[in-house]
């Protein structure tokens, strides 16, 4: 069962990255609440992917 096309719509928000430089947070809004965007650089990266102890053991983890 779908949701109503309206309800759809209103879920749907589309957003240029482009512009936005490597390190730079980014804000934008969906349904009035604000979703924080990050373009990590490789050193975050790997810094993230080194502190984290689970992801070496998942199967298929997930990449940037």
């Amino acid at each position: 069962m779908w949701p109503a096309k309206d309800v759809w719509a209103a879920g749907i928000v589309e957003v240029d990255l482009r512009p936005v430089q490597e390190g730079q947070n980014f804000v934008v809004k969906w349904r009035s609440k604000p979703v924080f965007i990050r373009k990590r650089t490789p050193d975050m990266i790997a810094s993230s992917k080194k502190d984290d102890p689970i992801a070496p053991s998942m199967r298929e983890p997930a990449t940037d």
